[in-house]
């Protein structure tokens, strides 16, 4: 009854049962998802007290697939998989390109840091990399070739391609995913030359015009799908030459990329920034780059 005074017996009991309720609780989701679990080291910004780095380790992945590799930008998401588990359990620490910034202008990054790039814009990012990466809240960067892009391809293409929709929803939905160019039209060859190169009977006003409209193109059309500004370029192949890094900078990109193999650190140029590849690569290559 409402007006019935309750004996301290009956709090006693309605203390017990919740204490019940939460312990059970947490036994059940003991040792459950990885997304539900305390990651061992903080993916937060670092505290005056912690360690530093001098130097930050990049990784550049390209399509992941469910079977055998048959050409060397491919690698089979299992062992993937096997390489995301290592950084984890390792205490790896991946950065966004905000705090890649931050930490190179201040000169030190945090202990164990990798920035993981993924170039070209496959699909297969989407369906089988982005999943993985949310369960272990690692951040990663996109670099797709833009005008490979469903509705924009200029060319025939045996694999599938993000699609704008895809990248606006990873870049919107978790705050994991950086958004890049890879170029709009320049990851191919031309009489096996690389089309970002001057081509033969090119001249040199008509070379500029030309990476002046690529890199242009690309850069606004992400700028206008992701609703934020772009700074970030991949070459193709990771070859690039003065005139092409000239353009680039004067277009609004501040970060380029190549395929060097080497670590960043404060003395690397923000315009030649090296990256170690990672095709077709086991978990001991990983370890050897990482050591």
């Amino acid at each position: 009854m409402l007006g019935l005074k309750k004996s301290p017996l009956f709090y006693l009991a309605i203390g017990a049962i919740i204490s019940g309720l939460t312990l059970a609780f947490l036994f059940y989701f003991k040792g459950q998802d990885l997304a539900l679990v305390k990651k061992p080291f903080s993916q937060d910004t670092l505290t005056e007290k912690e360690e530093k780095d001098s130097r930050v380790i990049v990784l550049t992945y390209h399509d992941l697939i469910n079977s055998k590799p048959i050409n060397g930008s491919q690698l089979n998401i299992t062992d993937f998989k096997a390489h995301m588990d290592y950084l984890y359990y390792n205490n790896y620490r991946t950065l966004s390109l905000t705090e890649f910034l931050f930490y190179y202008q201040q000169k030190n990054f945090p202990p164990r840091s990798i920035l993981l790039t993924f170039d070209d814009g496959y699909e297969s990012f989407y369906n089988r990399v982005y999943p993985i990466l949310k369960q272990y809240g690692f951040k990663a960067v996109i670099f797709p070739v833009v005008g490979y892009t469903p509705g924009l391809q200029q060319r025939h293409l045996w694999v599938k391609h993000l699609s704008f929709h895809q990248i606006r929803l990873m870049d919107k939905e978790s705050g994991l995913i950086d958004v890049g160019v890879h170029t709009f039209d320049l990851h191919h060859k031309e009489n096996k030359k690389p089309a970002l190169y001057q081509q033969k009977g090119e001249t040199p006003k008509d070379y500029q015009t030309r990476l002046t409209k690529d890199l242009r193109m690309a850069k606004d059309l992400l700028e206008l799908e992701t609703d934020h500004q772009v700074i970030t370029l991949s070459w193709p192949f990771g070859k690039t030459n003065g005139l092409a890094n000239e353009v680039a900078l004067s277009l609004g990109y501040r970060l380029l990329f190549t395929i060097h193999p080497a670590p960043v650190t404060p003395e690397t140029p923000l315009d030649k920034i090296p990256r170690y590849l990672i095709d077709n690569g086991s978990l001991e290559d990983l370890k050897k780059i990482l050591n």
